[in-house]
């Protein structure tokens, strides 16, 4: 009896724990995908704000946002080499914006297949397996927009970041 409750509860767990993950890492990417056209040099906008204010903001108040891990890396940089990184990112986005959004359609389909009143646990074992690709081409992308991004840093910038990611 207990088994059996501890294993709803574990499997109850794991999917919060999974949808909370999802939740915060779209949050982080949308930023980046789906930020204002003026952001977009080449159709004459100004690039991405200065994040300096929210970058300096005190350490409580980073935690929590969902961005914290990254910018605590990013004020590492100089505020040009900041905005250099971003714009760069954002030049390179790429099908990040459509990989974000497949992601979220497939982490929306395992919601719904649990939340139904009988759990076929084919669809979900594969809509899993849909969510694990999602995800996996959702990094890909973000992958090859961060490698320009951090071309465009300086030997230093570069090693600054890799020092935080420690």
């Amino acid at each position: 009896m207990w088994s059996e409750r501890l294993r709803k509860w574990t499997g109850a767990l794991l999917f919060v724990s999974l949808a909370a993950n999802l939740f915060l890492g779209g949050v982080l990417l949308g930023r980046v995908t789906f930020a204002p056209k003026e952001w977009d040099l080449a159709a004459g906008g100004a690039g991405p704000p200065d994040t300096s204010a929210s970058l300096n903001a005190p350490a409580d108040q980073r935690a929590a946002n969902p961005e914290s891990r990254l910018a605590d890396r990013l004020r590492a940089l100089p505020p040009a080499e900041r905005r250099r990184f971003m714009t760069v990112l954002w030049q390179n986005r790429g099908d990040l914006p459509e990989a974000r959004r497949a992601l979220r359609l497939a982490a929306l389909h395992v919601a719904e297949l649990i939340a139904a009143p009988t759990l076929d646990q084919a669809a979900l074992t594969q809509a899993l397996a849909d969510v694990r690709a999602a995800t996996a081409h959702e990094q890909a992308s973000l992958h090859v927009a961060l490698v320009p991004a951090l071309a465009a840093l300086s030997p230093e910038s570069r090693a600054s970041l890799a020092n935080k990611a420690r």
